[in-house]
């Protein structure tokens, strides 16, 4: 009977648990309408597709200038059902696809906590709760980001660990062919994953090998086809995303790699109460040793484990917001299971620890809601202020001075280089071959010392970077300023906001013209 009605109350949970798992990113969209500016870089080329040109950013230009394969595709199909309307409409859509993609990860996560702590009740609400309000979680699976189908595919292969060894080879390569499907780097968790089965699993060590080998030969079957395509169609398999980014040099750190995790969105820009670095400090160290404590808890350390390995990668690459989503998801099943292990352990005060574990959990929660709430209310500003108000506008008036044979020069690709449809010259080189070129073949050249080498028609700066070019005498013998588009005094009608440095820094473009 006891058994029973624990495991009618699990239903209960998980059937809560899938209702907001749905519900919250849906009210979130809803509220902020946030759609993100690497969004309409993937957009241009689903929309190209669709309409003939290729799957290309400027017509003409065999450039891989997206990362997601199913996140172009799913877009291009999106946009095609869709009747060919409007980015709005294939954007929603998507995120609909995503919010399941959201909820079934989270399903597959909380079905993985370990056999003890499954059944009871709190871990699965304490997991829940934070997976719900992870704030960079929800932000990017729903702003047309591709974050919602990593979460699925990693928390399916974290829910395949429970058995030793896995069971369904077959399934777990459908996992790690979901996740190069979705972003090359899930090359990374693939190793991560791999070094971390070898680490833990019993000896003969042979039996796990050939497993990973089993499943790494399914991931390949499901991979290749888009990776011969892409090196057909491309002349290699390398999306341009990440060879425009091998030249700029990472600037993480151990303490760096846990403060992102957790914190807000750019969080570097300043504005956030000074505890949630600790906190997330605090986080980040739990998840990333735990590995080391001697306890049973076989897939607890196993995520730990990796999670310690994929630090060494966010060390070397320059990371944007969008890559801690998957760290996050890891990190917090290690917190959950990892701290009701440690309760349960022995019977000695076994009730004042519990009480302990579950106070310190409720305080985690109340943290993360509070970064999740404050996150909303400064995407909403920025989704109006910034983007619509700003950044959206740069690119009409763009569309409408620009010619065909003209070339737009920005850092700033997404909502610009849409809107404007005009030939774009990014930095650092994310559609353009030109620019990654120049880099490689000069790696004393940058953001400004490319500009006498592109010659571009038209150059589109923030403030401080129009600062920073007028002292060069090319800049003034050859571009005047034409237009500036700013909405800084809008942002001081808010009397308060977090983050607020962040969009004061991307409420003002410049716009010069060569002569």
């Amino acid at each position: 009977m006891e058994n029973s009605l624990k495991l009618r109350s699990r239903y209960t949970v998980m059937i809560l648990f899938i209702f907001f798992s749905i519900l919250v990113p849906l009210l979130y969209s809803l509220y902020t309408n946030n759609a993100w500016e690497d969004f309409f870089i993937t957009f241009r080329h689903s929309k190209n597709l669709v309409e003939g040109n290729g799957l290309v950013y400027n017509p003409g230009e065999r450039v891989h200038g997206f990362t997601s394969p199913i996140g172009v595709l799913l877009l291009a199909f999106c946009y095609l059902v869709t009747g060919k309307t409007s980015y709005l409409a294939a954007l929603w859509l998507f995120r609909v696809m995503s919010l399941v993609a959201f909820s079934v990860g989270g399903v597959f996560l909380l079905s993985s906590l370990s056999d003890e702590n499954r059944k009871q009740i709190l871990p699965t609400v304490f997991l829940g709760t934070l997976y719900l309000f992870e704030t960079k979680s929800v932000v990017f699976s729903t702003n047309g980001m591709e974050t919602a189908f990593m979460l699925l595919f990693l928390g399916w292969f974290i829910m395949l660990l429970r058995d030793n060894p896995i069971q369904n080879w077959v399934l777990g390569g459908i996992c790690w062919g979901g996740l190069m499907w979705t972003r090359p780097d899930g090359l990374v968790y693939i190793v991560a994953f791999s070094l971390s089965l070898l680490v833990f699993s019993k000896p003969p060590r042979r039996e796990t090998l050939t497993l990973l080998l089993k499943i790494a030969s399914i991931s390949l079957f499901i991979y290749l086809p888009w990776f011969v395509w892409a090196w057909t169609y491309y002349g290699h398999p390398i999306p341009h995303t990440i060879l425009a980014k091998l030249h700029l040099k990472g600037e993480m750190t151990w303490l760096l790699v846990y403060k992102y995790t957790f914190s807000p969105i750019y969080c570097q820009f300043g504005g956030w109460p000074k505890w949630i670095k600790i906190f997330s400090y605090i986080l980040g160290f739990f998840s990333s040793f735990y590995w080391v404590l001697p306890l049973k808890d076989r897939i607890g350390r196993m995520v730990s484990f990796a999670i310690f390995l994929l630090h060494f990668y966010f060390l070397a690459i320059w990371t944007s917001p969008w890559y801690f989503p998957p760290l996050a998801m890891m990190d917090l099943f290690v917190l959950v299971n990892g701290f009701f292990t440690l309760s349960n352990m022995g019977k000695k005060r076994f009730v004042y620890r519990k009480a302990l574990i579950v106070g310190l959990l409720s305080l985690i929660c109340a943290g993360m809601v509070y970064i999740f709430i404050m996150t909303v209310f400064e995407m909403k500003i920025l989704q109006k202020e910034v983007e619509d108000g700003n950044r959206k506008k740069v690119g009409l008036w763009l569309k409408e001075h620009v010619k065909k044979e003209e070339t737009v020069y920005s850092e700033s690709l997404g909502y610009i280089g849409y809107f404007s449809e005009a030939k774009m010259i990014d930095y650092p080189g994310l559609v353009s071959p030109v620019v990654v070129g120049l880099l490689n073949n000069n790696r004393n050249l940058n953001f400004y010392t490319l500009i006498p080498e592109i010659k571009p028609d038209w150059i589109v700066f923030r403030p401080w970077e129009a600062a920073e070019f007028s002292r060069w005498d090319y800049f003034k013998d050859n571009y005047y300023q034409v237009k500036t588009f700013s909405v800084g005094s809008n942002l001081l009608k808010y009397k308060f906001f977090p983050g607020e440095v962040y969009l004061f820094h991307e409420a003002e473009f410049m716009i010069f013209k060569k002569n």
